[in-house]
């Protein structure tokens, strides 16, 4: 017989299953993304982005079905929603809810640990990047300053230094 409970549980891991395919999606596009970083082409990085975005307000709205469901079976159980975790699951579901609650979990775990290790990885690619364009552009604007050049008597000749960039364009 179906109860209410296990309706609850039912959609809970079926909004679990659902967050774990988004968050397996967005692992692949971390991949993906380090190696358009790594190559540096913009325009598809641009693209991933917004793929990436989408995404994520999916799992937003995942995420918030998931709590009204957590909220659903702590006014169930009375409990306070903050006690309904991973440990009140395991005391009150049955062997074969816990053993697939428990995959979903642990999968979970795994899929979100890689992801934050790739997007740390990705980090510190667009760090380097935008370090290195900082430095570029220092080099071109040092490189654009008027220096005063003088003649063989030390008088300034009244002539300036190479330009590269013309700070009146």
């Amino acid at each position: 017989m179906e109860t209410a409970d296990n309706v609850y549980f039912a959609e809970l891991i079926d909004e679990l299953n659902n967050e774990l395919s988004i968050y397996k999606e967005l692992l692949s596009i971390a991949g993906k993304k380090t190696d358009i970083l790594i190559k540096g082409n913009v325009k598809v990085l641009s693209e991933i982005t917004g793929i990436e975005q989408d995404l994520v307000l999916k799992l937003g709205r995942i995420e918030a079905r998931r709590f009204d469901i957590v909220k659903q079976i702590a006014s169930f159980y009375k409990k306070d929603v903050s006690d309904v975790n991973a440990s009140f699951f395991e005391s009150i579901l049955p062997p074969e809810e816990l053993a697939r609650f428990t995959r979903v979990f642990h999968e979970l775990k795994n899929v979100l640990a890689e992801l934050e290790h790739k997007n740390n990885t990705n980090e510190k690619l667009i760090k380097r990047a935008l370090d290195y364009i900082k430095f570029s552009l220092e080099v071109i604007t040092e490189a654009g300053k008027e220096t005063s050049v003088y003649d063989a008597r030390g008088k300034n000749s009244g002539e300036g230094a190479l330009r590269l960039i013309d700070k009146k364009a």
